[in-house]
């Protein structure tokens, strides 16, 4: 019995136990102090009512109170659809919750990995095609402003410089 006996109904067993023997108490002072006579019937009926009712709405807030937070982490998380939760299996099953909340941080960290590890080929692979487009450019812009400086009146010079030029250009086609 004391396995199943959840932490929830022990917290709030032990809590309406010290409010109902509070409340009792202080009304059986009242009592003695007021009245000639001790109403012991209705001291024990009030313990057993108040200790039912404190029961009860301890044991609701903090159910509730438990619910709402780990509907939170399951929100936060996303590892279920938060509207599938069972407030019956939170307050009794937070190993399996934990278990879920380690697998989901688990697949998040290889997520991470894979992430960073594709960015790295994205960066290296633009860096090596901005490489493969500059050279080209770069070879047929200088032939070009060769010939505009001068080397356009040499037949043989221009002729030559235009071939390296069209070279280039064919290099970004192909």
């Amino acid at each position: 019995m004391s396995n199943t006996f959840k932490r929830t109904y022990k917290f709030a067993a032990v809590t309406s136990l010290f409010i109902s023997l509070f409340v009792t108490a202080t009304i059986a002072i009242y009592f003695l102090v007021t009245a000639d006579e001790m109403p012991y019937l209705f001291l024990g009926g009030l313990l057993i009512v108040c200790y039912i009712f404190s029961f009860n709405i301890i044991q609701f807030r903090v159910q509730k109170y438990i619910y709402k937070r780990v509907k939170k982490i399951y929100d936060d998380v996303r590892i279920l659809d938060a509207s599938s939760l069972d407030r019956r299996q939170i307050t009794t099953d937070m190993e399996t919750l934990t278990k879920e909340v380690g697998r989901f941080a688990e697949h998040k960290k290889l997520e991470i990995e894979t992430l960073k590890i594709r960015e790295n080929y994205r960066k290296e692979f633009l860096g090596n095609v901005s490489h493969e487009l500059k050279t080209p450019l770069f070879t047929v812009q200088s032939y070009i402003l060769t010939l505009l400086d001068g080397a356009m009146k040499d037949k043989s010079v221009r002729k030559k410089y235009l071939q390296r030029a069209n070279k280039g250009v064919e290099r970004l086609i192909y």
